[in-house]
């Protein structure tokens, strides 16, 4: 099944497929993003494969995460060993972050901007106020980095602004812990 003007796209579980003629074949949707569960899991590879990551998900034998970096999406995937997170398998990869880039750092060389859908109804030019309007108070706010971060239905949410507070610079949805 396609998506049309009529019909809103098919749901892969936690990931909307949109067939449109846009470079974004697959924006994950990072409130629904399923965080936590297996490469193997089809849900996940399923995901990852429609959102164009060539690059194989696997952990070498001395690393405990690996991470596929989407430059011309502006988004990056991590993965956290099993074994770190449950006292699993020692080389299954788990999908533990997803990462927004939407104003990407001068030193981010051949980085795109983050342009698809933003959870809980944030916006990019949201000031930081603005997102504690939306999310309440944080659990975490740096000074020093323009940062805050919030527990958000079980996940780490944490959002990283602009100097002078006053757009979304950076948007991340975590698995608790795994970083």
């Amino acid at each position: 099944m396609r998506g049309s003007a009529s019909q809103p796209p098919p749901r892969s579980d936690r990931f909307i497929v949109d067939d449109s003629p846009s470079r974004y074949h697959a924006i994950p949707r990072l409130a629904e993003v399923p965080v936590g569960l297996a490469i193997t899991d089809p849900r996940v590879s399923t995901a990852v494969a429609a959102a164009g990551v060539t690059k194989t998900i696997a952990l070498a034998p001395d690393d405990l995460a690996v991470r596929a970096d989407m430059k011309d999406r502006g988004m990056s995937i991590g993965f956290t060993s099993e074994l770190t997170l449950r006292r699993g398998v020692a080389d299954l990869p788990i999908l533990t972050s997803v990462m927004m880039n939407l104003i990407p750092a001068k030193s981010s060389k051949g980085w795109t901007p983050y342009v698809g859908p933003l959870p809980r109804g944030l916006r990019t030019t949201d000031t930081k106020d603005d997102v504690i309007a939306r999310l309440g108070e944080p659990q975490s706010l740096s000074a020093d980095f323009f940062s805050a971060g919030w527990l958000v239905d079980g996940l780490d949410l944490g959002v990283t602004f602009t100097s002078d507070w006053t757009k979304i610079r950076q948007l991340g949805l975590s698995l608790p812990g795994s970083l």
